[in-house]
């Protein structure tokens, strides 16, 4: 394998210059290769899930979307009227975000936030889980707080490990607890060919952490958890409101 940084993003503005689309792939640590969507998907797709838009459309004020990769959602909520930033660690990601009329700062959400003020953050697409670790999970919070305006609000999914009921999941599950690691670990790494990214780190939230990590960082569940239907991964939405 060659070892491109950041795969998914290089991918990405591949398609969105030329339109070629690659395949995609997921690596997990245990050595488990998955399908994943093509990369198109990831670029053209404009349509909402039913709950992604009915939590998006709990949204207020100055918006920022947090991890906003080439820019759908944040995009449809400059379309509706509101006031967009978004921010991303990936140049390739920003770039295309930016081509297609969002305003992007390129930084790691782990480091570095904007330094304004804003009334509503999303974090869709599993985002909950995109800081990698419980500890950086809590870290955001706290950040987000500092940023944001009194009654301000989170809107964001994650996958809950409790109900997921692919095999390939449950069994990474069962070597996390033997590992004793939390049970919503996740490691994994894009691969596209011949062509593998960096590894990464996710975290799967089950909502009794979720509520426990709020309450410690300055927020409150004040919608949901609400399931998708049919999800085998346990996708479910949510909304924190500011303390």
């Amino acid at each position: 394998m060659k070892y491109v940084n950041d795969l998914f993003g290089v991918l990405c503005r591949e398609y969105f210059d030329t339109g070629i689309s690659a395949e995609l792939k997921l690596e997990l640590d245990n050595g488990i290769i998955m399908n994943d969507f093509p990369v198109k998907f990831y670029v053209d797709t404009k349509e909402l899930r039913p709950l992604e838009n009915k939590f998006l459309n709990k949204t207020r004020g100055r918006i920022l979307d947090v991890g906003c990769g080439p820019g759908r959602i944040g995009l449809i909520l400059k379309d509706r009227g509101f006031d967009v930033t978004g921010i991303d660690c990936s140049e390739h990601m920003a770039y295309v975000a930016q081509k297609r009329g969002l305003d992007v700062y390129e930084m790691d959400i782990n480091k570095n936030l904007p330094q304004d003020k804003f009334d509503s953050f999303i974090l869709y697409g599993n985002g909950f889980g995109m800081p990698g670790s419980i500890s950086n999970i809590k870290s955001l919070l706290h950040r987000l707080h500092k940023i944001s305006n009194s009654n301000a609000i989170i809107i964001a999914e994650s996958n809950d490990p409790n109900h997921m009921t692919n095999k390939i999941d449950l069994d990474y599950q069962e070597a996390n607890l033997k590992k004793n690691r939390y049970v919503g670990y996740r490691k994994w790494r894009s691969i596209s060919g011949e062509k593998a990214g960096e590894w990464c780190t996710w975290v799967q939230t089950e909502p009794a952490l979720l509520k426990q990590i709020s309450k410690e960082t300055g927020w409150r569940i004040s919608d949901g958890p609400e399931y998708e239907k049919d999800s085998q991964w346990g996708a479910y939405f949510f909304a924190l409101t500011r303390k």
